[in-house]
C-alpha cells in the first residue's frame, strides 16, 4: 500500500478538516465523556461500513436488540444510508459523524466492528487517532470481520490493529491467525461469523445461478475505456456474449445473476447481455447475502463470498482466468490452497467453467464427497448459534 506524502498527511484538505474536527468535536466530546465515567455504563457501539447494515455488524446488533435487550448497544450508520430503515426498527441508532457519535465513541466500553483500522466506527479516523496520541481510549476492540480471512494480510496483525478480540468463522482460519498474526491465545477465538446464523435455514430458488467475481486493485481507478481493455472485462463480457453460455441459460431456463464487487459497481454499465434471463445486479438495491441465500450455485474467482456458500453446503465453481497476475498484485497467499482445499472445481477458461456448470445442473446440483469432506473439515461447527457464542464471549471480557 502506498504511503501518504507529508503534504497528504498534514496539509491536505482532509487533514486540515480533521484537525478542525479534532478541536471542535473529538476533543470536546472526549472531555465530556469523562464526566460520565464516574458511573460508567457498559455501552456497546456496533458498526460496519459507515453507510451499511447488511453484514456481521447488523446481524449481531439485531440479535442483541431482540434476544439480549439488557445490553445498552447502539448501531452507527450514516443518516442518508439506504440501509438505515433496516436498523431503525430495532432502535438505538447513532448517526455517523454526529456529536452523539463522538460522545458515544468515547463512552463505549466495547467497540464492535466488521472493519479494521477503525473504518466505519471512528467518526473521523485522523481526528480520533490524533486524540489517541494524547489520551487513552479504554474501550475493548472487537473485530467481527466481514468475511473469512484466508490471505496473509499484514494490516490485520496485532501490532497494526490493537484488536482485543479477533473473531474467526472457521477452524483453519483460527489456527492461521493465532499462529501468524501476533495475538495472545485468548484474543483469537473460533466463535463463528454472526451472519452465518441466517444461512443454515435458507432455501434457494430452483434455477438461480450467481456469478460474483472479486475486484482487482490495479483496475479500481481506470476510466471506462481503460477498464474495457482489461483482461477482467474482456474475459467476463466474452463469456456473457458466447453461444455456449447463452445456449446453456436458455436450455435450462436459468435465472443468471452477474454481480460485481461493491468497489467495481461503478463499472456495472459496461457489462451487457441481450439475454432476458441474465441480470447485471446493482448491490445498492440488492443485498449480497440475500443473493447468496437465494442462489443454487455460485461461480466466483477469489471472492470470500464462497465461504458463506460453502457454509450452506451448495456447489461452487472457481473461474480464475488471471490467477498469476492476481496473486502477484492483489494479495499474498495464506493457508488456503484452491487445489487442495477448495470447495469446488477450479477452472481457468470460460469453456471449462460452463462445462462444469452444465454437469452440476444435470446432477441436480449435487456436491461430490470430496468437497463435502473439505467443507466439514473447514467448518466443524455449522449451526445458528454464532451470535450467541459471540455475545457470551464479549460479555465475559
Amino acid at each position: 500500500m502506498r504511503r501518504m506524502s507529508v503534504k497528504e498527511k498534514f496539509f491536505s484538505t482532509h487533514a486540515i478538516n480533521s484537525l478542525i474536527i479534532f478541536l471542535f468535536m473529538a476533543l470536546p466530546m472526549f472531555l465530556i465523556s469523562k464526566l460520565y465515567n464516574k458511573t460508567k455504563e457498559d455501552i456497546w457501539l456496533i458498526s460496519e461500513r459507515y453507510d451499511e447494515a447488511r453484514d456481521n455488524g447488523f446481524h449481531f446488533f439485531k440479535y442483541i436488540r431482540t434476544q439480549e435487550q439488557s445490553i445498552n448497544c447502539f448501531y452507527v450508520i450514516d443518516k442518508e444510508s439506504k440501509d438505515k430503515k433496516k436498523v431503525a426498527q430495532y432502535g438505538n441508532i447513532i448517526h455517523f459523524g454526529s456529536y452523539k457519535h463522538y460522545l458515544y465513541y468515547y463512552l463505549a466500553t466495547k467497540h464492535i466492528t466488521t472493519h479494521g483500522s477503525g473504518y466505519g466506527l471512528m467518526p473521523d479516523t485522523r481526528a480520533c487517532r490524533l486524540l489517541e496520541k494524547f489520551f487513552t481510549v479504554e474501550a475493548k476492540s472487537i473485530y467481527l470481520k466481514h468475511g473469512i480471512l484466508y490471505n496473509n494480510i499484514t494490516a490485520l496483525t496485532k501490532k497494526r490493529t490493537g484488536i482485543d478480540l479477533f473473531i474467526c468463522g472457521a477452524l483453519p482460519e483460527y489456527n492461521f491467525v493465532r499462529e501468524n498474526f501476533g495475538y495472545e491465545k485468548h484474543e483469537v477465538q473460533y466463535l463463528g461469523l454472526t451472519r452465518f446464523d441466517s444461512l443454515v435455514k435458507s432455501k434457494p430458488k430452483e434455477k438461480q445461478i450467481l456469478y460474483m467475481p472479486t475486484w482487482r486493485r490495479w483496475l479500481a481507478r481506470l476510466s471506462d475505456d481503460e477498464f474495457k481493455e482489461s483482461l477482467f472485462y474482456k474475459n467476463i463480457q466474452t463469456m456473457l456474449d458466447s453461444n455456449q453460455f447463452n445456449d446453456l441459460v436458455e436450455s435450462f431456463n436459468l435465472d443468471f445473476k452477474f454481480c460485481l464487487h461493491p468497489r467495481f459497481q461503478k463499472y456495472n454499465h459496461l457489462f451487457l447481455s441481450n439475454n432476458n434471463n441474465v441480470e447485471i445486479v446493482d448491490t445498492e438495491t440488492n443485498d449480497i447475502q440475500n443473493l447468496l441465500k437465494s442462489s443454487r450455485l455460485l461461480i466466483t474467482d477469489y471472492s470470500s463470498v464462497f465461504f458463506d456458500f460453502a457454509y450452506m453446503k451448495k456447489p461452487i465453481i472457481y473461474y480464475q482466468f488471471d490467477s498469476n497476475k492476481f496473486w502477484k498484485r492483489q494479495y499474498h497467499k495464506g493457508y488456503f490452497n484452491y487445489e487442495n482445499h477448495g470447495f469446488g472445481p477450479l477452472t481457468q477458461n470460460k469453456e471449462d467453467c460452463l462445462n462444469v456448470l452444465e454437469k452440476y445442473i444435470l446432477s441436480n446440483y449435487e456436491i461430490s464427497e470430496k468437497y463435502k469432506k473439505r467443507i466439514n473439515k473447514f467448518y466443524p461447527i455449522i449451526d445458528d448459534k454464532n451470535c450467541q457464542r459471540v455475545y457470551k464471549y464479549i460479555m465475559n471480557m
